[in-house]
């Protein structure tokens, strides 16, 4: 017979008490068993709500240039109607703004000028414009003389001032229209804000290829 060793009496120990154990314990783990595969656990499945949501169909698109109305239609939703605004007609001659040209004119001797349509065709008549600003004696100092390229000849600097109040003020460009050798500029003058200031704001256009064409410039209503 083998000499049993101190390792073997350890090992001969540690079997009985899990024989032992296994016995004891081994109702409870079948009973634990059996309740946890009849346990059943429900698990929400997404995407199968009752009343889903509605479908949005685009039935048309929305094209900025056209001019009739563009309706866009949702299901379940009411009809819209969108009308896009008209752009301006492109202009027969090349033209610049020569906003920046004018703004030497003081805010006196503008608003005094406010209405009146200039047209200078050349270097001559853009230094007596300046001349009646200093001798009106409505601006407290000389104004400032900004140059304009006339081209000899070929091109003009047609403009005029408009007065509103508000706290801003700007000009859109609403059509060109040439018609027996007359060019017609049409304008709105906008204004925003409900400040209690007077305001003038200048319009000046330069135009090239119009030596003997008439210019004029129909202002709008102000728009506040």
């Amino acid at each position: 017979m083998p000499e049993r060793t101190s390792c073997n009496v350890y090992y001969h120990s540690l079997r009985k008490a899990f024989v032992k154990t296994l016995k004891f314990y081994g109702p409870f783990a079948l009973f634990c068993t059996i309740l946890l595969a009849c346990t059943v656990i429900q698990v929400p499945t997404f995407g199968e709500a009752e009343d889903p949501a509605p479908t949005v169909t685009l039935t048309a698109g929305i094209l900025a240039t056209v001019s009739l109305p563009v309706t866009a239609t949702t299901e379940g939703a009411a009809t819209a109607t969108i009308t896009p605004q008209p752009t301006p007609t492109e202009p027969p001659f090349p033209w610049t703004n020569e906003l920046d040209t004018m703004y030497g004119i003081c805010f006196e001797a503008a608003l005094d000028a406010a209405g009146e349509v200039v047209v200078l065709r050349n270097a001559d008549e853009h230094i007596r414009y300046y001349n009646l600003a200093d001798s009106s004696g409505l601006c407290r100092q000389p104004v400032d003389r900004n140059p304009f390229d006339f081209a000899d000849g070929l091109r003009v600097l047609a403009g005029t001032w408009s007065v509103g109040a508000g706290c801003t003020a700007d000009h859109e460009i609403v059509d060109f229209t040439l018609d027996d050798n007359v060019l017609q500029v049409t304008a709105r003058f906008i204004t925003e804000g409900d400040c209690p200031y007077e305001l003038v704001r200048p319009f000046w256009i330069g135009v090239e290829g119009v030596t003997d064409v008439q210019i004029t410039i129909t202002e709008g209503e102000a728009d506040g």
